[in-house]
């Protein structure tokens, strides 16, 4: 896997500990910012590795 292309929400699920489908409503929410959707009514999310690490840290802080 490489560390500078975008993610899925998959990815971006394991890095933030949710599933797949939550990351995908918290894209479509506004709450995770996203590069790009991919075609289709289930069409992927893609995302920034960097913005999924900064998203993980607030959650973090707002847990603690």
């Amino acid at each position: 896997m490489q560390n500078d292309g975008p993610i899925t929400s998959a990815e971006a699920g394991v890095i933030l500990g949710k599933s797949a489908r939550t990351v995908s409503r918290l894209a479509s929410d506004g709450e995770l910012a996203y590069i790009r959707k991919l075609p289709g009514p289930n069409g992927d999310y893609l995302f920034d590795r960097a913005e999924v690490l900064r998203v993980k840290s607030e959650l973090a802080r707002a847990a603690s």
